[in-house]
């Protein structure tokens, strides 16, 4: 079901956009880790535009972070290289 930026999601909804359970939206939320949310009451909402940007940086972070592990692999790649003694023939 296509959601509008502004709608209003409970927990099963949110975990279900996530395709995740919503026993890991808890642990995320106690965790202060997961997406923004409110509690109203008991319960507790998402709303849909909040959810995608925190996708959105999570993304970010993912990308940078794969970017650093190239470069570092990279760093050693070429140590490892430099302190190789030379070919014999």
């Amino acid at each position: 079901m296509p959601y509008d930026a502004d709608d209003i999601l409970d927990e099963q909804e949110a975990a279900a956009v996530l395709h995740t359970s919503v026993r890991s939206l808890r642990r995320w939320r106690s965790e202060g880790r997961g997406p923004p949310f409110a509690k109203v009451g008991k319960n507790v909402l998402y709303r849909y535009g909040g959810i995608l940007k925190w996708l959105e940086r999570r993304e970010e972070r993912e990308a940078e972070a794969a970017h650093q592990r190239r470069a570092a692999w990279e760093r050693r790649r070429r140590a490892a290289r430099d302190d190789e003694p030379p070919a014999s023939e």
